[in-house]
């Protein structure tokens, strides 16, 4: 149960996302992010490690042919 102080914490903790799909304009972009969960175990990019509170966790998504619909 979410405990909350007043209706705006409330509306926070609810509206979090829990996942997104993101799409590059360029490769290096794509290639940042894929890179992402090696570089904040470097000490100085550690402070990146959350967002929201959360650890923050990239992958690449499945291919479109990859999924069984």
């Amino acid at each position: 149960m979410l405990e909350c102080r007043d209706d705006q914490t409330m509306i926070d903790k609810m509206q979090r996302p829990c996942s997104v799909f993101i799409t590059f304009e360029t490769e290096e972009g794509y290639n940042r992010a894929v890179n992402y969960n090696n570089t904040i175990k470097m000490k100085d990019f550690t402070k990146y490690k959350t967002f929201l509170y959360d650890e923050i966790e990239i992958k690449p998504a499945s291919e479109p042919s990859d999924i069984i619909w």
